[in-house]
């Protein structure tokens, strides 16, 4: 993965990556779904604000969790998000 920066927040964790290729590979993960032979992949109640200016935010249900992923252009959350979805 590229190169990553964690600071803490106030009610949040902001970590900074750079490259399409990291972001591809926390929207692989991050995102719970099930694949074709029925086991869940990703993590349980994680949910995935829309792309904007300033990246995206992860949160938890149920929890006050939140992790801002930033560094990456919201044309590139849009499309790599897209991509792990089919």
């Amino acid at each position: 993965m590229g190169h990553r920066v964690v600071r803490p927040e106030g009610k949040h964790l902001t970590l900074r990556i750079e490259g399409e290729a990291t972001a591809a590979e926390f929207a692989r993960v991050l995102p719970p779904r099930i694949d074709e032979d029925g086991q869940l992949l990703g993590i349980p109640g994680a949910r995935i604000s829309p792309p904007d200016e300033r990246g995206i935010s992860v949160s938890l249900l149920g929890t006050p969790a939140r992790v801002r992923i930033v560094g990456v252009a919201a044309r590139v959350w849009r499309e790599v998000l897209a991509a792990a979805e089919r």
